[in-house]
C-alpha cells in the first residue's frame, strides 16, 4: 500500500523540496509518517485558512506507486532504519491536547502490552 502527497501549493508556494511525496503505508499510517519525517502536518494549511486554501497536501491511497523523476520516497526500508528516531520525533503541530491524548494512548498501549506479557510469560 502506498500514499500520495501532492503539494497544493496551499499559501502560495511548495512546502518541501518535491511536488509529490509517496510513502509506503496506508494513509492513516503515512500521515503519521509525514509529520514525523518532515516536521509538517499535510493535512493542516500553510495559511491557516481551510475554507480558503485548503490543506498543504492532496492525499490518497493506491495500491502502487506511480513514482516519476523528482518524487520523493519513504518505505518500508526507511521506515525501519529510522524507526528509532521516529519513535521520539517532535510532532511540531501537534496542539497540546493532541500531545495529551497521544501520551495517554502510548501509555495505555504500554501498558496493554505489559499485562498480555504477564499474561502469556507468568511472573
Amino acid at each position: 500500500m502506498w500514499t500520495r502527497f501532492w503539494d497544493s501549493h496551499s499559501g502560495g508556494g511548495q512546502k518541501l523540496g518535491a511536488q509529490v511525496i509517496w510513502i509506503e503505508a496506508c494513509e492513516d499510517d503515512a500521515i503519521d509518517l509525514f509529520l514525523q519525517f518532515f516536521g509538517r502536518n499535510p493535512v493542516l494549511s500553510e495559511c491557516n485558512e481551510l475554507d480558503c486554501c485548503g490543506a498543504d497536501y492532496w492525499i490518497e491511497e493506491f495500491e502502487h506507486a506511480d513514482i516519476e523523476p523528482g518524487h520523493w520516497v519513504v518505505t518500508v526500508d526507511d521506515i525501519d532504519r529510522h524507526k528509532e528516531r521516529l519513535k521520539d520525533a517532535p510532532m511540531s503541530n501537534e496542539t497540546a491536547d493532541e500531545i495529551a491524548k497521544r501520551e495517554a494512548c502510548d501509555a495505555l498501549c504500554n501498558a496493554l502490552a505489559a499485562e498480555l506479557f504477564e499474561k502469556d510469560h507468568g511472573s
